[in-house]
């Protein structure tokens, strides 16, 4: 849903951002990316791109997949924690022209009030004039899809999470009860 919403209006997006620097947070695998540095290329504006992940292995991925499909454009992965340090380039460090911060994704919803106020004053309080912010969101659940999605009947979620536990017994010398 997300990527069709996006393909929509990502046209307009780059008319109004004009953006030089497309600036991503919690970048993962810059996947749903391309809709919007396919049309900022081809508004001729595009010149940087800057994938922030706290994943380095994805980062690397994404990196060179991106320098091998858009020759030219300039990639600069910034390992951070979006949520604490955002990674956001400024003063030498930053690309010249307006950029558009786009957080993808519904993130966002994961956080309680007062951790997206700070998050969001946080991306705000590094926005330069002429800087657009894309936010993505997710629209309100009923929470029986959500205890479906993250209780599954086929019991991978609660196998994923013990495996968390077990890392941190063995590695930490935690002493959870598997």
């Amino acid at each position: 849903a997300e990527r069709s919403i996006l393909q929509a209006v990502a046209p307009e997006i780059a008319a109004l951002s004009e953006a030089a620097v497309l600036v991503e947070l919690g970048s993962g695998s810059s996947e749903k990316t391309r809709v919007l540095l396919d049309v900022l290329r081809d508004a001729g504006t595009l010149r940087a791109y800057v994938p922030v992940d706290v994943s380095e292995s994805a980062l690397m991925l994404a990196g060179d997949a991106l320098s091998l499909e858009y020759p030219g454009l300039a990639v600069h992965a910034v390992l951070s924690d979006f949520e604490e340090q955002l990674g956001l380039p400024s003063g030498a460090d930053a690309e010249d022209g307006p950029r558009l911060v786009a957080f993808l994704g519904s993130t966002i919803g994961n956080m309680v009030p007062a951790e997206r106020a700070a998050f969001l004053r946080r991306v705000r309080s590094r926005l330069r004039p002429g800087d657009s912010f894309l936010l993505g969101t997710d629209l309100v659940k009923d929470p029986a899809v959500l205890v479906a999605a993250y209780d599954d009947a086929a019991g991978v979620t609660a196998a994923f999470n013990k495996n968390v536990l077990a890392v941190l017994n063995a590695e930490l010398g935690a002493d959870f009860d598997l």
